[in-house]
């Protein structure tokens, strides 16, 4: 080996050190922008989920409550169909599982507004006024499921009065 193969050879192992130095630091940069973004992407992810999942409940609720309002006003077929709606959706909230919008305990205790379902859409489409009382045991079982906390109308009035007596 003569002195210039020497010195090509060190000239192409340091244009290879150059070259894989400015890799390392490229890759690095790339990883400081990406890191940050990833870690953004799957904040918003995690935010989406729940909001999908609080959505879902919301609208699952809006359906029970628009059929007794439905029911009280008469609309019994308007009734009938949210009142199947809301069945629908709650049974496949049930049936999904861990992506479902509500807890296991939560699925078992709403178990319960299924014991009546068929005898409730029947009485719908029946017009039976007496399918109000009925959805409206649905809801409060529904809203007791979800741990909303339901206090029971009082039938009794209120019967104090004050009289000022000298």
């Amino acid at each position: 080996m003569n002195v210039t193969e020497i010195r090509d050879e060190n000239g192409l192992k340091s244009k290879l050190v150059k070259i894989g130095i400015c890799a390392v630091v490229l890759i690095i940069v790339f990883l400081a922008g990406f890191i940050p973004m990833w870690m953004k992407a799957n904040s918003e992810a995690a935010n989406h989920s729940i909001t999908t999942k609080t959505l879902t409940r919301s609208e699952i609720f809006n359906l029970i409550a628009t059929a007794i309002v439905d029911a009280r006003r008469g609309e019994y077929e308007s009734a009938r169909q949210k009142t199947s709606d809301f069945y629908t959706r709650l049974d496949a909230q049930i049936q999904s599982g861990e992506s479902s919008a509500y807890s296991n305990v939560q699925n078992e205790s709403l178990k319960a507004a299924f014991t009546n379902r068929d005898a409730i859409i029947t009485l719908l489409a029946q017009r039976d006024p007496a399918s109000v009382e009925r959805l409206t045991d649905i809801y409060l079982i529904y809203r007791r499921a979800v741990g909303e906390s339901v206090t029971q109308p009082s039938n009794q009035t209120n019967t104090n009065s004050s009289t000022n007596t000298q």
